[in-house]
């Protein structure tokens, strides 16, 4: 048996990532922030909020918030990267080339090129 799923709109993934208690804020193409999203750093949107937004931009894409409020780490792998240097885990290829790493929450801030072509997005960050 085959099972087709309909992708989810960004819209319809934040709302279903803010009932898993993952915190989201609106972005736009060039992955920049459409908010001031310090307070999402440590809190999770509302309903009311996501809607709010999508309501605004209607072609926002989802920013996820990495860090203690989310419960996740992620390490950002570069196109050219090596991420077999990495434990397996839920990973992702980006738009750009490259891949995602999604860990459980660990006490890290983001860091720049911890190895090369390879950042970690920990405490104030996002993907």
């Amino acid at each position: 048996m085959t099972v087709v799923t309909q992708p989810q709109t960004p819209y319809q993934f934040a709302l279903s990532a803010i009932t898993k208690s993952t915190s989201v804020i609106p972005v736009g193409r060039d992955k920049k922030p459409l908010i001031q999203w310090k307070e999402y750093q440590e809190r999770i949107a509302t309903k009311e909020e996501v809607d709010s937004w999508w309501e605004q931009w209607p072609d926002a894409n989802v920013g996820i918030v990495t860090g203690a409020v989310s419960k996740l780490c992620v390490i950002d792998v570069e196109k050219g990267g090596d991420k077999s240097i990495f434990p397996k885990t839920l990973t992702i290829k980006t738009g750009g080339g490259g891949w995602h790493l999604y860990y459980r929450y660990v006490p890290v801030k983001n860091m720049t090129r911890a190895f090369p072509l390879t950042d970690v997005r920990g405490d104030g960050g996002y993907v």
